[in-house]
C-alpha cells in the first residue's frame, strides 16, 4: 500500500522473491549498500533473503555512515530541493535512489568536495 501497488498487480507483473534476492546479490555482492531509511530497509531485505532461502551477498548500512556532518545538516532542504528539480514524486525505489543519489551529490558542495 505504500508504493500504491495493488495485491492483483504483484502477482500479474510481480518477479518471484528468490529471484529479486538473487538479482540484488548480483548487483551488490561483496559491497555495501546504503539506505536512507536503514532501520526498514535492512528488516525488510534480511526478511526477503531468509523467506527466499538465499544468502545475502552484501552489507546494508544507514546513508549517515557516510555523510559528514555538515551534509546532514543541509539534507532536509537538498533532498526536497532535488525531488523538485527532478519532479519525482511517486515512492518508487527507482525515483527514490534518483534523488537520493543526486542529493548525495548535491550535499558535497557543504563538504568543500
Amino acid at each position: 500500500s505504500i508504493h500504491g501497488i495493488s495485491r492483483e498487480r504483484l502477482f500479474r507483473n510481480g518477479t518471484c522473491g528468490r529471484i529479486v534476492a538473487q538479482q540484488l546479490n548480483d548487483f551488490a555482492a561483496g559491497a555495501t549498500v546504503y539506505s536512507d531509511c536503514w532501520v526498514v530497509d535492512k528488516p525488510w531485505l534480511e526478511t526477503l533473503f531468509y523467506r527466499s532461502g538465499v544468502h545475502m551477498e552484501f552489507h546494508i548500512s544507514p546513508l549517515e555512515a557516510i555523510l559528514k556532518e555538515v551534509q546532514m545538516e543541509h539534507w532536509r532542504n537538498s533532498i526536497e530541493l532535488t525531488r523538485k528539480k527532478l519532479n519525482v514524486q511517486r515512492h518508487r525505489a527507482s525515483s527514490d535512489a534518483l534523488v537520493i543519489q543526486q542529493t548525495y551529490v548535491d550535499t558535497l558542495k557543504y563538504v568543500g568536495l
